[in-house]
């Protein structure tokens, strides 16, 4: 009996030896099996940006945090009663409900201990966040994607929320509730920024390509605690399954590139007339405009096949923007847009309800009155009336904590495009319309805040070269250097940015890892050409001249100067702002119809001859 109680007794303190080791493993967060001091890597964040990242070794997250900050010279001061109680790093002192909080991700799942930092051994290859916030300072540990089962380039909604233990304040007993992350910064790929709505969802209605995809979310906020800690991923769309998720800071950082465009020679007058050559053997109004810009004669097919499709088809059918860019061309090609086709297209498209405009139809609307030097007082659609509307379809949104003010074609999301050309079309009343300065003052502001690092404003369909072409052209009508102040960035500018797209040929790409393409060459040229006048005088507007319309021929006939004394139209109503550019007939037909009675005068001589005899 005595030895099987010492056999018990001795079965019993093991058994308790290994119970309470494996508690103390599971408190302090470990598995069973550790590395000894192994390597992690170790992110600070601030209120504003991370403070310092590195990978690290060290017996445990404290040791590692100590290591981490004396190799890069920054002060981290603890509680002299609590040597291990973190309370300040750098400049930022814990002040009560705020303090240093941390937690563990790895590529599979996110972490949360329930121990000190010193307590806590890593494992090989965890991430470590330490960050400044209070108890209730969300980080994301759930994204979820809808549909679960992401096709190709389908509309795509993903959500972004964490897990938040609330505590009944009689009870004390908390309750595990999933809250979304609202107003967060949220950018996927190389893609526009976008803000969390209060479910904390984005929505790509365009969705995303298979393969593998990046992620990342912040909410930094100038003195204050940020609404989101900063973290970064990647994600998997193969098309079968749901979304695959990688959680690691490594995974971000294989993925993404920062390209480093300091490099890049820029010497615009040999790139501007690599590209004309490629240009000048393509025909349409833009071309032309940017041809004429240099002295050099466009190619006037487009003027022809325009005269053919107008003349079987008419203009109803045509969309306003293409009228605005043909009346543009035929003016850069020394051809009058009063009389084309035998219509007056200026008086015929700003003689239009002003509900059949558009956002795009109302900026190029205010773009081509500019070009022509016209005020239109007498149409329907003037400048004032245009300048209005714009100002009026602006958006304004905060991303995070960053104002955005801009332009779009169709969303809540601003479009660079379009926003760069706002800014030609407004540039001429930036000094002399106050409502204008400010407006244009802050979407400036929002267009360098979106500047990347390498120089590039993403667009909603990622780094794209027209993107860069248009700010380009809009910065220098305000006589803005868009190489430098507020648009160059730590690895590039937007012309070094814009460079970076050259293809062979003179061409450029839509995208870096695309080939040669006739828009995205057609509209760099355009930016080319602006940059290339904004250094010989400071401020350059493509989208301006100084014609004097009146002197303007005639397209498709032997009229060397329009007749400025034609009378007016219902839809011209008496007009001396306009030039009146001959009648409403085209000079082919009154030709035409003088034969004609020359032949029946003719005829009526023979026959009354044929009579008399």
């Amino acid at each position: 009996m005595k030895t099987k109680k010492i056999f018990l007794n001795s079965i019993f303190t093991i058994t308790m030896v290994i119970l309470i080791t494996a508690m103390q493993l599971m408190g302090a967060g470990l598995r069973v099996k550790a590395v000894e001091n192994p390597t992690a890597h170790l992110r600070i964040e601030g209120l504003t940006s991370t403070m310092v990242s590195g990978d690290i070794k060290g017996s445990n997250a404290f040791e590692m945090v100590k290591t981490l900050l004396q190799n890069n010279n920054i002060k981290m001061e603890t509680d002299p009663k609590y040597p291990t109680y973190i309370t300040t790093i750098g400049d930022l002192t814990a002040k009560y409900p705020s303090g240093w909080n941390y937690y563990v991700k790895n590529s599979t799942k996110i972490i949360t201990p329930n121990v000190g930092m010193d307590q806590y051994i890593p494992q090989e290859g965890d991430y470590i966040v330490l960050y400044y916030g209070t108890y209730e300072t969300p980080y994301i540990n759930n994204i979820k994607f809808t549909p679960n089962i992401v096709k190709e380039n389908e509309n795509i909604t993903i959500t972004f929320s964490y897990d938040y233990v609330k505590y009944d304040p009689v009870t004390y007993v908390g309750t595990n509730t999933n809250m979304p992350i609202a107003n967060a910064v949220v950018v996927i790929d190389d893609l526009l920024p976008m803000a969390t709505n209060n479910k904390g969802e984005i929505n790509l209605p365009f969705g995303l390509s298979k393969g593998q995809h990046t992620y990342k979310i912040s909410g930094y906020r100038t003195n204050d605690i940020p609404t989101v800690v900063m973290d970064k991923g990647t994600f998997t769309i193969d098309g079968v399954n749901s979304p695959s998720m990688n959680y690691s800071d490594a995974a971000y950082a294989n993925k993404v590139v920062e390209i480093d465009n300091t490099k890049v020679v820029k010497s615009i007058d040999t790139e501007t007339a690599a590209t004309s050559n490629y240009i000048k053997n393509t025909s349409d109004a833009w071309s032309a405009i940017s041809l004429s810009k240099l002295g050099i004669k466009p190619n006037e097919q487009f003027i022809q096949d325009s005269m053919k499709d107008i003349k079987e088809n008419g203009i109803k059918d045509l969309y306003n923007t293409d009228v605005e860019k043909l009346i543009m061309g035929l003016v850069a090609c020394g051809y009058s847009p009063y009389n084309f086709a035998g219509h007056d297209l200026v008086a015929e498209l700003f003689n239009k309800d002003k509900s059949e405009f558009f956002s795009n139809d109302i900026i190029f609307g205010l773009i081509t009155m500019n070009y022509l030097n016209i005020d239109g007082k007498n149409y329907k659609i003037n400048r004032d009336t245009l300048v209005k509307q714009i100002l009026s379809s602006k958006l304004s949104y905060n991303i995070g904590t960053t104002p955005v003010v801009g332009w779009t074609y169709y969303g809540s999301t601003i479009d660079p495009d379009l926003t760069g050309i706002t800014l030609s079309a407004l540039a001429p009343y930036y000094s002399t319309n106050s409502d204008v300065k400010a407006t244009v003052d802050n979407v400036v502001k929002t267009l360098s805040a979106l500047q990347n690092i390498s120089g590039y404003i993403p667009s909603q369909y990622g780094n794209a070269s027209e993107s860069i072409s248009f700010v380009i052209i809009g910065l220098t009508s305000l006589g803005i250097n868009p190489e430098d102040g507020m648009f160059k960035k730590e690895k590039g500018d937007l012309v070094s940015a814009l460079l970076s797209f050259k293809g062979t040929d003179g061409q450029y790409k839509h995208e870096l890892t695309g080939t040669n393409n006739k828009i995205a060459t057609e509209e760099a040229f355009r930016a080319l050409v602006s940059l290339e006048e904004f250094k010989k005088s400071g401020k350059f507007n493509l989208y301006s001249t100084n014609v004097d319309l009146s002197t303007l021929k005639v397209y498709g006939t032997e009229q060397t100067t329009v007749n400025t004394t034609a009378s007016n139209t219902a839809q011209n109503s008496s007009s001396k702002e306009l030039p009146q550019t001959g009648t409403f007939v085209d000079f082919n037909i009154e030709l035409t119809f003088g034969f004609i009675l020359i032949a029946f005068g003719a005829f009526g001589v023979l026959f009354r001859n044929k009579k008399t005899n």
